[in-house]
Order: C-alpha cells, then structure tokens, then sequence
C-alpha cells in the first residue's frame, strides 16, 4: 500500500511541476488525474481484503454451487 500511495503521490506532484501552456488546462489535468488516482487507490484498499468493504464476496453462491455439482 505504501508503494501505490507514494506512487500516486509522485504522479500528482509531477503533473502540478508541469508547466502547461494554459493554466485552465493544467487545473483541469491536475483535477482529473487526482480523481482517477482516488478512485483506483478506493478499489485497491477495498478489493485487499474481499470479505468485508463495499464491493465484498459472500460466499453463499459458492455454497450453492458446490450442493449441485454433489
């Protein structure tokens, strides 16, 4: 995990050193990325462990499956 935050870290504080011809056009790729940046470290910290958290895995179909292939 400390690996993928500083990753993310490293690529916004580039991209704000980056100097755009337009200041609108570096706002709105500064905002963009660090948005997609949230949502990818979001899924990441949610999907390390699939039992519990948003998007989690039950494992009643699994179950279910196992009854009928007996």
């Amino acid at each position: 995990m400390a690996l993928v935050t500083l990753t993310a870290a490293a690529i916004v504080f580039l991209l704000f050193l980056y100097a755009f011809r337009s200041t609108l056009l570096g706002l709105v790729s500064l905002a963009v990325t660090t948005m997609l940046l949230s949502l990818t470290y979001f899924v990441i910290t949610d999907l390390d462990n699939p039992f519990t958290g948003t998007w989690n895995v039950v494992s009643t179909p699994f179950e279910q499956l196992l009854k009928k292939a007996r």
